[in-house]
């Protein structure tokens, strides 16, 4: 029994704290090697959080870099939290792939032509804008080149089929929804309970056999 319970609280706080969480945009900033300020710049405010992936590749002068993407947010249109997705090529610039004024689940196609030969490193990310709560979401596939290396960070899934699921996630000052300790009581008050009740249902098996 106390294997058990050691085992259920030890998944129970991993599921409430290991969890992927979105990062700062200083962090996605850093990841990508953008200037810092840069989010905020392309922005219509301050951009706090978001995860973003990114990868590195040589280019040739003429050459096409292209992907295809899914926007989709939780947010409500507007400019207070006008949250947004965004790619950015060492190459060129950053720019704006949507934001909250798009459709949900609006969907579309980025391309790009090099203007040099180089390494050309690309990032793609989404963004919360000036709040951290509500979640906006963005899905990336179809990485006509250098797709093969792709990290990311903050709340993201490399789906497994060339595709990329990026989420402004949970923020990692937040505190989780159901408090671990909160958790671990309603549990042990359960098993509590649903030990007497074993031990009151065996004492009156032995009963019911001695009067047998």
């Amino acid at each position: 029994m106390k294997i058990f319970i050691f085992l259920y609280l030890s998944a129970l706080y991993s599921l409430n704290v290991n969890a992927d969480v979105a990062v700062s945009d200083a962090s996605i900033e850093s990841f990508i090697g953008l200037s810092p300020g840069a989010l905020d710049a392309v922005s219509t405010g301050d951009a706090t959080e978001g995860s973003a992936i990114k990868d590195s590749f040589n280019i040739t002068s003429g050459e096409i870099f292209s992907f295809d993407f899914i926007w989709d947010s939780d947010e409500v249109s507007g400019a207070s939290f006008n949250d947004f997705a965004f790619y950015s090529l060492s190459l060129d610039g950053i720019g704006v792939l949507a934001d909250t004024f798009a459709r949900d689940n609006d969907s579309g196609s980025f391309v790009w032509t090099a203007p040099t030969s180089g390494l050309l490193t690309y990032g793609i990310g989404v963004m919360d804008l000036n709040d951290e709560v509500v979640s906006s979401f963005l899905t990336v596939s179809n990485i006509s080149n250098g797709n093969a290396n792709v990290v990311g960070i903050g709340d993201f899934t490399d789906n497994g089929d060339g595709s990329y699921f990026l989420s402004t996630g949970v923020d990692e000052t937040e505190t989780p929804t159901i408090p671990v300790p909160a958790a671990v009581w309603l549990f042990g008050s359960g098993l509590v309970g649903l030990i007497g009740l074993i031990g009151a249902t065996k004492k009156s098996s032995k009963v019911s056999g001695l009067k047998a």
